[in-house]
């Protein structure tokens, strides 16, 4: 039999159904095929089936075309809904009219566009939404699956070529969960004899800022220089996410000028412990679980003056419990002013209170 053409595309139009059956010989063996359509709950296929499979599932449909031609036209396997418009043309004994109707497909099948099969990718972090990226975190984990799927999942080998792991060697569907540095993995599908390949950009954090809490307060001392504001860490970049990342301060010293030259060269006390990254919100996906107490305490007498201080603080994270590394500073200081204003700041967020405010200790303060 000779197919004139045969255009596949996904149309939802529920309306339209093939009735009845059409036989053709769908793999090219000179056996014929048939295929049946029903129009509720949708469309199924029987009869001689591509590659010896069962009747459950549909493997490569070959077409015969012009001149003897094999195309592989599409893939369909049990998984979910979909609408396809079949458009067949054709002459000859086996199809000697023209069928043009819009078939619904299901339940449960899905097709692979032509070209084959590919991997599919999911993130597991529900920021950013963009769930299909490349771009990825360390530890960040991605389900891959090869679509469509092979009827013998053992059949379908993984591998990585690069950092990174997998929650199996075989299956229709695994995990890949990046490494804990920067990198750039490819995983490997095979399955009868074709390899398929997804690739990804690890990248690790690269900077920090914080964000005054709303409505937690704010920390002074009437008469006396001093200010405070509750925090909290974010983490760029921010097109990826870092929910398997833990992270502390690391050291850092002090510059102190004038008023606060007793801030000159003291050091900063590295976090007690790691903390986890977690889920934030799509604008800001990465968040500390914990908060930052932003304060600078009076001294004195006298009890201000004009000064300032800042130091450069080091940012460390870890993916688990694995090795540490540095990936930059913060900078966090304060000012005062001859009439007493303190402004309180640290990279991403800042405060300013004038000398004779009331006293405020919220109840988030450590003394």
């Amino acid at each position: 039999m000779k197919l004139v053409s045969i255009l596949i595309s996904t149309l939802i139009i529920s309306s339209l159904f093939l009735s009845g059956s059409v036989t053709l010989d769908v793999d090219g063996d000179s056996i014929n095929d048939t295929i049946y359509s029903y129009t509720d709950p949708g469309f199924t296929i029987s009869g001689e089936f591509c590659d010896g499979m069962p009747p459950e599932f549909l493997s490569t449909i070959i077409w015969t075309g012009i001149g003897g031609e094999i195309y592989r036209v599409y893939e369909l396997y049990y998984g979910s809904y979909i609408a396809l418009s079949y458009y067949i043309y054709g002459t000859g004994s086996q199809l000697s009219y023209t069928v043009s109707r819009s078939i619904y497909i299901g339940p449960n099948m899905r097709v692979a566009k032509m070209g084959g099969r590919e991997i599919d990718t999911e993130t597991f972090a529900s920021y950013p939404t963009d769930k299909t990226r490349k771009k990825i975190g360390v530890g960040e984990e991605v389900e891959l699956t090869l679509n469509p799927g092979a009827s013998s999942p053992s059949n379908v080998s993984w591998v990585v070529s690069g950092s990174g792991s997998l929650s199996a060697p075989t299956g229709n569907q695994v995990v890949f969960t990046a490494h804990e540095r920067a990198s750039d993995p490819t995983i490997y599908a095979t399955y009868d004899g074709r390899q398929y390949s997804v690739s990804f950009d690890v990248v690790e954090p690269a900077g920090a800022y914080v964000i005054n809490q709303p409505g937690e307060g704010i920390y002074h001392i009437q008469g006396k220089a001093s200010a405070g504001f509750l925090a909290k860490y974010y983490f760029t970049p921010e097109d990826v996410s870092f929910y398997n990342v833990q992270f502390k301060e690391g050291g850092g010293t002090a510059v102190g000028f004038d008023f606060y030259s007793n801030y000159n060269g003291i050091t900063h006390t590295p976090t007690s412990q790691w903390i986890d990254i977690k889920a934030g919100t799509s604008q800001r996906p990465n968040e500390l679980d914990g908060t930052d107490e932003v304060t600078v305490k009076p001294q004195g007498p006298p009890y201000y003056g004009l000064g300032t201080w800042n130091w450069d603080i080091e940012l460390l994270f870890r993916v688990g419990t694995g090795n540490s590394k540095q990936f930059g500073t913060i900078n966090s200081g304060a000012n005062c002013s001859t009439t007493g204003t303190t402004d309180r700041f640290k990279t991403g967020s800042f405060m300013s209170v004038e000398l004779n405010s009331p006293t405020s200790i919220p109840g988030w303060f450590t003394p």
